[in-house]
């Protein structure tokens, strides 16, 4: 049988505040732990039952009465009156090399199953999401979009207005089941980009129409945006996200600690992988939609390899053909949005069979 522990301070009757010294004597017992104490006029009390402990030094009786010790309980004391399940998680909590090992892989575990589950998931709730609702979501991000940047367009309207119907006319010919509104705007913010939001709009902004010259390389990068609407991925990429942050939070804390930067890292890192995923679906549904409308598919290929290249159009000589020949040989990064110009270009040109 364990040694019992024995513990000074004081002892306070029931609904009295005029306390006395005391020793407490605390064993453990077959159920609960046998509790005495010696009281320093010579009274002896026996069998009694904590009902209560409380602030690490005090421990409460049934039937009223309390003992404060002098100093807090030592752990193996309080241990004692805690429940089976309690002293289970207070074991959980005290560190250990081995329980941190066993912490990370779980942790990696988790990571691991919300890559796999959560895109499934995403695009099932994305297709039940009503197509109101994703076109609110897409409104209000273009919202956003023009307070940080977004200026009237330079592109003489006519020719905004023909790249608008010949979208709508390729979208009919691909049977297209949504027909998103196509906006351009000055942004020197973004570069030479096109954005397809949640539902539409389909973001373009001048200096893409400047950088590609031709209209027909414009519709390219239209088709592949289109493509991104049709099948809904900026909708499933904020759901997905969303529900990576949320387990994040409920498996590492929302407290701002190194964990939860971590698991900010973790899912990011997640989204990056999930959005070259979408990526490359566009690419190769919008080599179908230009087909379905009869345009060449190779004209996709070349836009984005002029937009690969547009940083090496301000250099000359041998310094652009340095540029050139890394932005063709570059690789998908891991912290990539997109594929990296060698696969993105190599598996185009694996559809066009060349």
């Amino acid at each position: 049988m364990d040694a019992p522990h024995l513990v000074d301070g004081r002892f306070f009757p029931p609904l009295s505040s005029a306390g006395q010294p005391a020793r407490l004597r605390v064993a453990p017992g077959e159920g609960a732990p046998m509790v005495s104490a010696a009281l320093a006029d010579g009274t002896a009390l026996d069998a009694l039952a904590v009902d209560d402990v409380q602030a690490g030094d005090t421990l409460h009786f049934a039937g009223g009465g309390s003992f404060i010790a002098d100093r807090p309980l030592p752990p193996e004391v309080t241990a004692l009156f805690q429940s089976p399940m309690r002293r289970r998680i207070a074991r959980l909590e005290a560190f250990s090399l081995p329980k941190a090992v066993l912490l990370g892989l779980a942790l990696i575990l988790c990571v691991a199953g919300v890559r796999a589950a959560l895109p499934a998931a995403a695009r099932a709730v994305a297709l039940a999401v009503p197509e109101r609702l994703e076109r609110t979501i897409g409104d209000r991000s273009y919202a956003t979009l023009a307070r940080m940047g977004l200026a009237a367009s330079e592109i003489p309207e006519e020719r905004r207005q023909t790249l608008a119907r010949r979208a709508a006319d390729l979208a009919g010919a691909a049977r297209l089941t949504r027909r998103p509104e196509i906006v351009f705007h000055r942004a020197p913010g973004f570069g030479a980009n096109a954005m397809a939001l949640p539902g539409g709009p389909i973001v373009v902004t001048d200096a893409l129409v400047e950088l590609l010259g031709s209209d027909d390389a414009v519709l390219a990068v239209l088709a592949h945006e289109m493509a991104h609407v049709e099948r809904r991925h900026s909708l499933q990429q904020v759901l997905a996200v969303a529900g990576a942050a949320a387990m994040a939070s409920v498996v590492l804390g929302v407290d701002d600690s190194l964990l939860e930067e971590l698991s900010a890292t973790v899912v990011n890192v997640w989204s990056f992988k999930n959005s070259r995923d979408f990526e490359k679906e566009a690419d190769l549904v919008g080599m179908d939609i230009l087909r379905a409308g009869g345009m060449d598919p190779a004209l996709l290929a070349d836009a984005i390899a002029a937009l690969t290249t547009q940083a090496c159009a301000r250099l000359a000589g041998d310094a652009r053909a340095r540029c050139l020949s890394e932005a063709g040989a570059a690789e998908t990064g891991w912290l990539s949005t997109h594929p990296g110009a060698k696969d993105r270009l190599g598996y185009l040109r694996e559809a066009l069979g060349r």
